[in-house]
């Protein structure tokens, strides 16, 4: 683990010096030497290292370079864990484990796990923490080798065609070869890439509001031509608050933001309406905001990720292990009036229909009709594990599209037929 350990040092020396050092926000008394040379890096250099659907960035910070004790805190509280449970029994092999006895490195693209270097317990390892949907079970990952850690990774990463050349130094410098490439999975049938000219995606205009990709969400206009663009929670030496951007025609209008650890998982217009639906955790309550008055109502108690419209009365949301319609009313929701089993990480409605990423081993999107009374299954077709999130629909030339964000925050479009 130390070569490991130094090959992360290594990379992070070869990038520019900071004009400005930061603190180390760690207690390294009892830290190995490879780790106390590793933060002193960190704290000195500004670094980019992309290793895939894991990467570490840290240009212009002014932050300290922290621990993941405050991540694994807010992921206990997100999942309803005892963090003194975790303390006790939450080590490898249900040791001890102290959460300030880590260093962060990094996180996946869309912020649904961090990773860091713990030596807790007097054990080196890597160590990745469940920010998303947290339970007992999944919360921490120890990889106490090298070639467990990179087996995690390259499983991550099992749909890159991209090189990457700082994952490679990484396996080298802890002498673990690279895989052979993966070949490329042949083109699905039922979606397909949009060709020529395409639509604005609105993700676009909530990245260049915000000057991130990898941490925003966005919702759709509303009637009075406001556009709504929302920013998750991220943790960090400070946090980011989670927020929302009312923004009209001339500019953004005003800014709401919530205290830690309030999060915005997923955000959709009502249609007709000058109010959004606001997803707050995974689970968390649905909650309904007037843009006008900022005055709240809670819907639902516990929904999971994101909502949308099927219809103007009827709203699709994610649930424990099922797909949840309601008819929408100024009143309380009710009970739902159709719901549908669904293993589901992120869920989007447009055109009519829901469509949903899925757990399986191998990513497939799964898409489900709506005909005024239930969801039926349409189809299940195999796509790029890239797919992070969809968050738009659109018709042109009588093709209906639906707009994704990949793990590198790029957006796109595909067409459903």
């Amino acid at each position: 683990m130390q070569r490991l350990i130094d090959g992360f040092t290594r990379l992070i020396a070869k990038n520019q010096t900071a004009s400005r050092g930061r603190a180390v926000g760690v207690a390294l008394g009892a830290a190995p030497p490879c780790v106390q040379a590793l933060a002193k890096a960190l704290a000195s250099h500004d670094y980019n290292i992309d290793l895939g659907e894991l990467s570490m960035y840290a240009v212009g910070a002014e932050g300290v370079v922290p621990s993941l004790g405050s991540t694994i805190e807010m992921s206990c509280e997100h999942g309803g864990i005892d963090l003194e449970e975790v303390r006790a029994r939450g080590g490898p092999g249900g040791s001890a484990f102290d959460p300030e006895q880590t260093l962060q490195l990094g996180a996946d693209g869309g912020g649904m796990s961090y990773f860091g270097v713990t030596w807790a317990g007097d054990q080196l390892a890597m160590l990745v923490v469940e920010f998303d949907d947290p339970t007992e079970d999944n919360l921490l990952r120890f990889f106490t080798t090298p070639a467990e850690f990179f087996a995690f990774v390259d499983h991550l990463n099992r749909r890159e065609t991209e090189p990457l050349p700082a994952l490679d130094a990484l396996k080298a410098a802890a002498g673990v070869a690279p895989p052979a490439p993966a070949p490329v999975a042949a083109a699905a049938s039922g979606l397909a890439p949009l060709t020529g000219s395409a639509p604005a995606h609105p993700f676009a205009r909530a990245m260049e509001h915000f000057g991130v990709t990898r941490m925003v969400f966005q919702a759709g206009p509303t009637p009075a031509g406001r556009y709504l663009l929302a920013r998750r929670f991220t943790a960090g030496a400070p946090p980011t608050p989670a927020s929302i951007v009312v923004v009209g025609a001339a500019g953004a209008e005003h800014t709401l933001e919530w205290a830690v650890p309030r999060d915005v998982f997923g955000v959709c217009a009502v249609p007709g309406k000058e109010r959004a639906l606001l997803c707050t955790g995974s689970p968390g309550a649905l909650v309904e905001l007037d843009l006008v008055s900022g005055a709240e109502r809670e819907l639902l108690p516990a929904v999971r990720w994101t909502c949308g419209f099927l219809d103007p009365d009827h709203l699709a949301v994610l649930g424990d292990g099922e797909l949840r319609v309601y008819r929408y009313a100024d009143g309380p929701l009710g009970a739902p009036t159709a719901a549908l089993p669904a293993d589901c990480f992120n869920m989007f409605a447009g055109h009519g229909r829901v469509f949903h990423r899925t757990r399986d081993a191998e990513a497939s999107l799964r898409v489900l009709a709506w005909n005024g009374r239930e969801l039926a299954e349409e189809g299940i077709f195999p796509v790029d594990s890239g797919m992070f999130t969809l968050h738009a629909a659109a018709e042109q030339d009588g093709q209906r599209l639906v707009g994704f964000v990949d793990t590198a925050g790029k957006p796109s479009w595909f067409v459903y037929r």
